[in-house]
């Protein structure tokens, strides 16, 4: 038995977005790159502003005081909190 998919022509821009608490937007778009779990993310300060595109392995969940937390499996397939320092040069926002 063939099951049939309808898929969208379309999508949206972005695939999710999430904030910090300095309020810089994270954006995560559908550019990844090849043949690796790992996508980019735009990031804007607060007015809108784009400030710099960083590639992350990860799905973040938070960004706050300077770390940013994601929820990861490893090799056998356990899950664990994992926390990445954020660092930021001379106004700019760096991982």
């Amino acid at each position: 038995m063939k099951t049939r998919y309808d898929f969208s022509k379309y999508h949206s821009a972005f695939y999710r977005l999430f904030l910090d608490d300095e309020g810089r937007i994270f954006v995560r778009t559908w550019e990844k790159i090849a043949d690796k779990d790992i996508y980019y993310y735009d990031v804007f300060d607060r007015e809108g502003k784009y400030i710099v595109k960083i590639p992350l392995r990860t799905r973040p969940y938070i960004c706050k005081k300077g770390k940013l937390y994601s929820i990861e499996e490893d090799e056998d397939g356990l899950q664990m909190v994992k926390n990445y320092k954020v660092t930021h040069r001379a106004g700019y926002f760096a991982n």
